[in-house]
């Protein structure tokens, strides 16, 4: 599937079609003004290069709560992870989600700048590459701790989106709040 920049309304179509099991997703909080609020300020702060792409989501989602959920700053914890190995410049993984759990939609975009995935959380990504050749996959270490933060699908997004290298990556990796940073809950983006 190629979803552009996100403006031409692919994703958002998409996206509607997922929305009950994005709805269901959202904390509490996330559910009143104030809690979007609260995550559309994270994202800003954290991910400030990704918000006018956002933006255009939102302005074509056209739901309820839509803007808190495109965050991923305001969605419940939840734990799943993928085998993987990598070294010598080779990244190698399987899915071990639940066939129901997750869309199985390999995306192209263009939200910053090319870059391929396997797409989750509507617009997060399990594991990507862009066209800096920069590949960033998911995995989980196996705790079930949880914190305040962002879904480690976004991060994977914009780790992505805007790093060429992986010293760039594990750099900007340091500066974003998530769950596992906070609590060192293992599902860990790698990269290579």
């Amino acid at each position: 599937m190629d979803i552009g920049d996100g403006g031409d309304g692919r994703l958002v179509y998409a996206l509607r079609e997922q929305w009950p099991r994005a709805e269901a997703a959202l904390t509490d909080e996330a559910q009143t003004p104030a809690g979007a609020a609260l995550a559309r300020r994270r994202f800003e702060q954290h991910m400030p290069e990704l918000a006018p792409a956002l933006d255009r989501l939102v302005a074509q989602l056209d739901r309820p709560g839509g803007e808190a959920f495109l965050t991923l700053a305001a969605i419940r914890p939840f734990f799943a992870g993928c085998t993987q190995i990598g070294g010598a410049g080779t990244l190698l993984r399987n899915y071990d989600f639940d066939p129901g759990d997750v869309p199985g939609v390999i995306a192209r975009s263009q939200f910053l700048r090319p870059v391929i995935g396997m797409v989750d959380g509507g617009w997060g990504l399990l594991d990507g590459m862009s066209d800096a050749g920069l590949a960033v996959s998911l995995t989980f270490g196996g705790r079930f701790a949880q914190g305040p933060g962002f879904a480690v699908v976004i991060v994977l997004r914009y780790l992505l989106e805007t790093c060429d290298t992986v010293d760039e990556a594990l750099a900007k990796l340091a500066t974003i709040r998530f769950p596992s940073r906070r609590t060192s809950r293992s599902s860990t983006p790698s990269a290579r």
